[in-house]
């Protein structure tokens, strides 16, 4: 089921964060775009991050996404390094959402860090915002009238029973869907709802009764966040070889690094990282 959420929460995102952007205090967004995320430091790529300018301002600023199944220590953990991450690769700190999909008992996320380090040199503290989606009501958001949340309704607060709740998200997605997105809406839909709901009922509403595991947009999905998850880790070994050889990496170096995607090429940038004489060396084979 991870990969599955993977891909469920990442197109939401990638496809629809301006849905999530409406559930949190952010400024008037005039436009956004998806950016991709395996281009972030080769040891944790976050679930989403998209560049959004804010009313008022000049410039795109980037804004990170840690999608959680429920609240925990972890939770936190995730989007602190995620926000860490962006700022050394974009040379700014983005602002940021951490989306929490169902509750855990008394477990909780504090949507902060304080930081005192042993010798009193640094201190300080980071805070972000913590979308809880069951503290919102079904009815709120269906009176938006808005097909981009969608996916997103079944893990908010409902009175209705399961079925007429998950056929009333059906019929949203069918009313208002573009064709070409329909049917990954209902996918991603069906996905995300199955943290909650029983997985034969959510195929029934929104396949029509076909299994998830079937459904090529699902496989092909899984297939890529699998590829990209072992080109990010074959990048990390490139990086960590040239690292402990010639101590440190130039970043015009690392960026050509990561515009490389095949599998293969990455084996063979491996052997190179290990056997090059030199940086110059390997970056001319690059």
């Amino acid at each position: 089921m991870g990969l599955e959420k993977d891909f469920g929460s990442r197109w939401a995102i990638e496809h629809h964060a301006d849905s999530l952007m409406k559930l949190a205090p952010l400024p008037a967004v005039e436009s956004w775009r998806p950016t991709p995320t395996d281009t972030m430091i080769p040891r944790r790529i976050p679930d989403g991050l998209i560049d959004v300018k804010f009313r008022g301002h000049d410039e795109p600023t980037p804004l990170v996404f840690e999608i959680e199944t429920q609240p925990s220590a972890d939770a936190d953990r995730q989007i602190l390094e995620a926000i860490l991450l962006v700022r050394l690769a974009r040379r700014t700190f983005p602002d940021a959402l951490l989306v929490l999909l169902k509750p855990a008992g008394q477990a909780s996320v504090t949507g902060e860090t304080r930081i005192v380090t042993p010798g009193g040199t640094v201190a300080g503290a980071l805070r972000w915002h913590v979308i809880r989606l069951w503290e919102f009501q079904a009815e709120d958001l269906f009176a938006l009238n808005d097909v981009d949340l969608a996916p997103w309704i079944p893990l908010t607060q409902t009175a209705q029973a399961a079925e007429p709740f998950l056929t009333r998200c059906r019929a949203l997605i069918d009313a208002q869907a573009p064709p070409d997105v329909a049917e990954e809406m209902r996918v991603v839909t069906a996905v995300l709802g199955g943290v909650r709901y029983n997985k034969r009922l959510l195929e029934t509403i929104f396949l029509g009764g076909r299994k998830l595991i079937d459904s090529p947009i699902l496989n092909e999905a899984v297939k890529g966040l699998t590829d990209r998850a072992t080109a990010a880790a074959f990048r990390k070994t490139v990086v960590r070889f040239l690292t402990k050889r010639f101590g440190g990496l130039p970043a015009d170096i690392a960026t050509q690094l990561d515009q490389v995607t095949d599998e293969h090429r990455l084996e063979e940038l491996i052997d190179m990282a290990a056997t090059c004489p030199d940086l110059a060396a390997f970056q001319s084979r690059l």
